[in-house]
């Protein structure tokens, strides 16, 4: 390479480094700052579950959630296969067709169905994005918990708080994916 091409592989460098720069410096400017949402104690949440491995599936999920319960429905296409958890991390009451039946170990019956153990109390910190309760830094978009590998694919703001728009839950015999979350919060616009 000749001083001349040195010179234009070096102008074109720093041309790189400065738009690169510039692009930095807008997005900072144009960042909306998103609280985690490690405070929210309820909200409500709709996306789409595509399950594979030991069980598949898809279905549609509703999840309302307030800060001592939660209230869960998974239907699969024209509700076939509904089924609705009501309760708290203690005792759950399963509805799946006409039939009714209280859990009072929702961990082993989630493991019974998922193959894998999963706790409610994980799984609902979980789908906010977070590893654990009570992470006030920001949290990494992939962790292992157990058996599980969690991964938040895409985030977006909700109202003051930066949430999963798509989240996937693997282990070695099931993988769940959470995709085209939609979230409302109290006060806040709809989202997703």
């Amino acid at each position: 390479m000749g001083l001349r091409d040195a010179g234009r592989a070096l102008l074109l460098a720093a041309l790189s480094l400065l738009l690169a720069g510039c692009a930095v410096f807008g997005e900072r400017e144009g960042r909306i700052e998103a609280r985690t949402p490690v405070d929210l104690e309820r909200w409500e949440l709709q996306a789409a579950l595509l399950a594979s491995g030991v069980h598949s599936a898809r279905a549609r999920l509703h999840w309302q959630q307030e800060p001592a319960s939660f209230d869960i429905t998974f239907a699969g296409p024209f509700g076939i296969a509904a089924t609705r958890l009501r309760g708290d991390l203690e005792q759950v009451e399963i509805e799946r067709g006409k039939r009714f039946w209280t859990s009072r170990d929702p961990a082993r019956d989630l493991a019974m169905y998922t193959g894998v153990p999963v706790n409610l109390g994980d799984l609902q910190t979980w789908v906010l994005g977070l590893p654990r309760p009570g992470l006030r830094s920001v949290p990494p978009r992939h962790w292992e918990s157990g058996p599980w590998i969690v991964e938040v694919l895409e985030q977006q703001v909700v109202g003051d708080y930066l949430l999963p728009r798509s989240l996937e839950l693997r282990s070695e015999l099931q993988t769940l994916l959470l995709r085209d979350m939609r979230w409302q919060l109290p006060g806040a616009a709809d989202a997703g």
